[in-house]
């Protein structure tokens, strides 16, 4: 695996299938405005967010609670690529409860 993919993408096998460079970079940007100017993309985003975490959750790799979501810095940090931090993942936790 590429030393370019965040730390919960390089594991073998990886949850999901890691995206490209490029879609990654779109992924951690902040998301705000494209909720309204672009919602296709958004709900993409969105989707792939969910698979994520249902899997990452599934695995263990957010902690040892497999029914239980803590957003805060521990998530955050575990998410991190880069240096960065995904900054929509807010948004996009509270997309996943909108039914």
């Amino acid at each position: 695996m590429s030393s370019t993919l965040p730390s919960y993408l390089t594991t073998s096998p990886p949850p999901i299938s890691p995206p490209t460079t490029v879609r990654l970079q779109a992924l951690y940007a902040s998301t705000s405005s494209q909720r309204q100017s672009n919602p296709t993309g958004y709900s993409a985003n969105v989707s792939w967010w969910s698979g994520l975490i249902e899997e990452l959750l599934r695995a263990g790799y957010l902690g040892e609670d497999h029914l239980v979501l803590k957003v805060d810095e521990g998530l955050l940090s575990k998410l991190e690529w880069n240096g960065g931090k995904p900054r929509g993942i807010g948004g996009f936790v509270v997309c996943l409860f909108d039914v």
